[in-house]
């Protein structure tokens, strides 16, 4: 038995709207972090057949029949010289979805727009500690692992509502940054090779600045699966500047395609989250982008694995790539420097 403990000093850098059991009052909570783990892990390794990943999810993050190999705790750092108070960390009233307006017309009439929620506070900073209990040797997982993990969870994505879309993002402010060119690594260390295929491993492309799986197959089963990491630019100075630059480019998307970004991007009825996730990151003075797309299979009433199916694959990837484009010009929009 080993008993590896890391700490990690975070901050957060796009408003955070991650909530306790009322879904109203901002809560740090482990839990959504294990999941946020959980979820990017299996992303890595959708290369891998569902028997075989379902094994190593059991032995890494626990199942109805044995305990996770490691343990999650989570706390706001509190400055005591300031005497402040975990409410000195929470916005009341914050704009959910950026590009929407204070007030929205409703049936011919402009109404208060109530898409507003409390959210911990751009700048707020907690501490997350990873506890290694066990290492799973056999599915190739001990502490190097642990800490590559959490580290591509901060660069990709976030906690909370609407983290597909630039909230919730934060980022690790003790040990080292991780360079773009070089976070290929990271998905390196968490993905199981498959060494009779010889997919599961990550590469970055100099040429397109782009960072791909080389597992270029069709999906069979139900596994959300990394296609390509991209580094979106320009790079903004202001963070309200990305989420509304984020968030007016999906409405955009959404009207100009209609039924096939509902189908094949995400949607709010029957609820599909995104296949395309966009994380901010800063460097130094300015935010950076990151867009992920996956590859995934669904049940939607008829049209079953519709994205799995090899004549979809195409209209997945213009729609998807049709976004990201539509991103980029909404940054281009929106920053003041272009002005």
């Amino acid at each position: 038995m080993i008993n590896n403990t890391i700490e990690f000093k975070c901050k957060v850098i796009t408003p955070m709207f991650l909530h306790g059991a009322d879904n109203e009052t901002p809560e740090l909570r482990a839990p959504s972090i294990k999941g946020a783990m959980r979820f990017w892990w299996r992303a890595c390794n959708g290369h891998l057949s569902l028997v075989e990943l379902k094994k190593a999810e059991d032995a890494i993050f626990g199942s109805t029949s044995g305990r996770s190999c490691f343990g999650v705790r989570v706390k706001m750092i509190l400055d005591e010289t300031k005497k402040e108070k975990i409410e000195d960390k929470i916005e009341k009233e914050y704009k959910v979805v950026a590009h929407h307006t204070l007030l929205i017309k409703k049936q011919g009439n402009f109404i208060k727009n109530k898409r507003k929620s409390k959210s911990w506070k751009v700048g707020s900073e907690f501490e997350v500690t990873l506890t290694l209990y066990k290492e799973q040797a056999e599915y190739n997982f001990g502490q190097t692992e642990l800490i590559s993990l959490f580290q591509v969870v901060s660069y990709l994505g976030g906690l909370g509502k609407r983290n597909r879309r630039g909230n919730g993002s934060f980022r690790i402010t003790n040990g080292n940054s991780v360079k773009y060119s070089e976070f290929h690594e990271l998905l390196n260390a968490i993905s199981i090779k498959n060494q009779d295929t010889e997919t599961g491993y990550y590469f970055y492309e100099e040429e397109r600045d782009k960072i791909v799986n080389n597992y270029q197959g069709y999906i069979t089963n139900y596994i959300t699966s990394i296609v390509c990491i991209e580094r979106i630019e320009p790079f903004i100075e202001n963070v309200e500047d990305v989420r509304y630059a984020i968030s007016q480019a999906t409405h955009n998307e959404n009207k100009r395609t209609s039924h096939g970004y509902g189908k094949f991007i995400g949607s709010g009825s029957p609820r599909l989250s995104s296949t395309v996730i966009f994380g901010v990151n800063k460097e130094k003075d300015v935010f950076a982008v990151i867009s992920t797309k996956l590859r995934v299979i669904r049940n939607i009433g008829n049209m079953k694995n519709v994205i799995a199916k090899k004549e979809n694959n195409q209209e997945v990837y213009e729609i998807q790539n049709s976004l990201i484009q539509e991103v980029k010009e909404q940054l281009i929009k929106n920053d003041p420097r272009q002005k």
